[in-house]
Order: C-alpha cells, then structure tokens, then sequence
C-alpha cells in the first residue's frame, strides 16, 4: 500500500510537471509577431529623435534614443516585418554615437575655454583691480587650456605672454 501511494503521487507530480511546462511555452511568443511591441518600440526612438539640437534635453533624449534603437534590434533586428527599420538602424547608431560624443567633447572643450574668453575681455578694464583679476583669472584657465589642450591651443601661449608684459 505504502508504495502505491508513492506511485501515485510520482505519477501526479509528473503530470502536474508536463502540464506547467506546456502552460508556460504557451506564453512564450514570437516578438517578430509582436506588432504592437514593435509599433511601440519605433514609436519611443521616433518621439526621443525628434528633440532638436538647441532643445536643453538634447542629449538625454538623443542617448535614450540610441538606447532604445540598440533595444529594438536586439529584440527585433532579425524580424522580417522590421527588416527596413532595422537595417537603418544598423546603419545610422554608430552615427548618432559619435555625434553624441563629439557634442561632449565640444560641451567639456566650451567648459574650458570660455572663462578665458571672459577673463580676456576683463582685461581692458580701466578699473586696476578688476583688470588684475581678469588677468588673473586669463593666467588660471590659459594654464588648464594648455594642460587640457597642448596642440590645439598654441595661440593661448602667446596671449599670456602679451599679458604678462602688459602686466610689467
């Protein structure tokens, strides 16, 4: 009797084992038959795209875009339904990245170089202690320039030396 029961109940996990594998690879669906999914997924890269260049949000929206380009092939890119969207997506990421990058690049670049700029216009001041810090200030970011930058700015160089004689 003992093993009867034991039969039993291994016959009735077995059972319940097959019937919960087949219910889940019932739930498993084919993402190139996923039509809405995919309206979506182009929907977000279309709507995060479309922020402009001069819009403040730009580079959030634009690495989110990328991002959600990357998300949409990988989920997607073999899909014939999407083949079009995905091949143009092959081809335009590794544009968008660089972009973005050469956009930081330019953002870290002003962050240097336009507090020399100020400080170089402060220096025609007539005011002795204004002109002395602007020329202060025109020492301090010409120096990280030249640090940051040896190649690109050799001008600056120069205009520290005109400064220091115009300082003696």
């Amino acid at each position: 009797m003992k093993k009867t029961i034991f039969r039993f109940t291994y016959a009735g996990l077995l059972v319940a084992a097959v019937l919960a594998l087949g219910a889940v690879a019932g739930f498993a669906q084919d993402p190139c038959t996923d039509v809405a999914g995919q309206n979506a997924m182009q929907d977000e890269f279309d709507k995060l795209y479309a922020v402009k260049v001069g819009d403040p949000n730009f580079m959030d929206s634009r690495q989110k875009a990328i991002d959600s380009g990357k998300a949409f092939l990988d989920k997607y890119g073999n899909c014939d339904p999407t083949k079009e969207r995905s091949d143009w997506l092959r081809a335009k990421l590794p544009g968008f990245e660089k972009q973005l990058a050469d956009i930081r690049k330019q953002k870290e670049r002003d962050a240097t170089v336009n507090p020399f700029n100020t400080a170089l216009t402060g220096t025609s001041s007539t005011d002795a202690a204004a002109k002395a810090k602007a020329i202060s200030d025109a020492y301090a970011t010409g120096q990280q320039i030249i640090t940051k930058y040896p190649d690109d700015y050799r001008t600056v160089e120069i205009v520290l030396a005109t400064l220091g004689g115009d300082e003696a």
